[in-house]
């Protein structure tokens, strides 16, 4: 039974030929039945099994491919002897159409021009590079409400320094910790159904309740793209920055970040002027300072042991000690040295805690010298605000 909640398609309330939504939507307004009816019909075009007159009648009905052409009754059409080697190496690679413009004016499927480039040995350009020729062509849109009203916007091409993190710097380390902490890394296809935009190559995301640090990230990148509003219930709305590019993925696996890296996650290697800049990006991201029977308390999560056990070891070097770790699995404790660590349904989350003198010694390490383009606001009005409980 269909989803009567939600509607069928994007653009569609049922199919634009049988009228039914039993069946899933496949493409252009059709369901899957109606689609590989169509797909067969459009095959047998091509090879010469359909009369000009049978596709005249499909066209005008409206249930026929919205760009087929009439084929001569006297002879039939074949594309495989109009789209030759030549040709399509002409119209593919040097006037850069896609698959689809091609198939159009060849009154074919693109699956048919696939093959035939492969018949011919043709490389296919990659996701990544036809989706940058799509945008620049203003084939890529979605729909957004502004001031009330829904209107088309066509995604446009953003621009980003791409050698952000070929190279260390206080700037880079800090936006490398705050991905380490609260960004996504991606491979592939991404789809993020709120904003209705997909992107088909690897990149890094990162989705925050407030703009503010994405903007600073935005900044210190160099780059222009839109932050998109997506909603998440039940706290409202969230803000998404989705970087799309796979140069810059790559850049981020071999500083040591991987998809699903949460429980994997190591201390990357770095100039020791960098270090401090990179953990405040990773408190940043998801660290924390409040009050606790009115004393403040700093606290830090991470899923890895390893990569908290690294904080530690360098959090040490400035005097910052805790008296204790606490160990949590189910209703035991046990208490030997400065990590917490909880365990819940079989998850495992590990953080630390601290207080009193160390609060004002984070501060210092944290902000000292430090330009306001290069923390979260928030976190460290609070921190500032804390030192006069200490």
């Amino acid at each position: 039974m269909p989803d009567l909640t939600s509607k069928w398609s994007i653009k569609h309330d049922k199919c634009v030929k049988c009228g039914r939504t039993e069946y899933p939507h496949r493409g252009r307004g059709l369901c899957k039945l109606c689609y590989e009816r169509e797909s067969r019909r459009i095959h047998k075009i091509h090879k010469g099994r359909e009369s000009s007159l049978a596709l005249e009648v499909a066209t005008k009905s409206g249930y026929g491919w919205p760009w087929s052409r009439p084929i001569s009754s006297k002879k039939t059409y074949n594309v495989s002897e109009q789209l030759t080697e030549e040709v399509l190496k002409k119209e593919y690679v040097v006037m850069g159409k896609s698959l689809m413009d091609i198939a159009k004016e060849q009154t074919c499927s693109r699956q048919y021009v696939l093959k035939l480039l492969k018949k011919y040995h043709i490389q296919p350009r990659t996701k990544s590079e036809a989706r940058k020729l799509a945008v620049r062509r203003r084939k890529l849109s979605f729909e957004k409400e502004i001031n009330g009203r829904l209107e088309t916007v066509f995604l446009g091409v953003w621009k980003i320094n791409k050698n952000f993190f070929k190279s260390w710097s206080p700037e880079m380390a800090y936006v490398l910790g705050f991905i380490y902490a609260d960004g996504t890394l991606y491979e592939g296809r991404n789809r993020n159904p709120d904003v209705k935009t997909s992107s088909s190559g690897s990149g890094v995301s990162i989705s925050q309740n407030d703009p503010e640090i994405l903007e600073k990230i935005k900044l210190l990148m160099s780059c222009d793209k839109k932050l998109y509003k997506a909603k998440n219930t039940p706290k409202g709305y969230q803000y998404l920055l989705n970087l799309n590019d796979e140069e810059m993925f790559a850049d981020l696996v071999k500083l040591g970040l991987t998809p699903a890296k949460s429980l994997t996650v190591k201390f990357p290697e770095m100039p020791r002027d960098c270090v401090r800049h990179f953990i405040r990006g990773c408190w940043d991201g998801d660290g924390s300072i409040y009050l606790e029977d009115r004393k403040p308390i700093a606290s830090y999560v991470s899923g890895s042991w390893e990569f908290i056990e690294s904080i530690v070891l360098e959090l040490s070097k400035i005097g910052i000690r805790s008296k204790k770790l606490i160990y949590v699995k189910l209703a035991k404790r046990w208490h030997f040295g400065p990590l917490t660590v909880h365990e819940y349904k079989g998850r495992r989350g590990y953080y630390i805690k601290m207080g009193g003198k160390n609060i004002e010694k984070l501060f210092h390490y944290f902000y000292d010298d430090v330009p306001e383009s290069q923390y979260l606001k928030r976190k460290y009005d609070i921190f500032q605000s804390s030192l006069e409980r200490v």
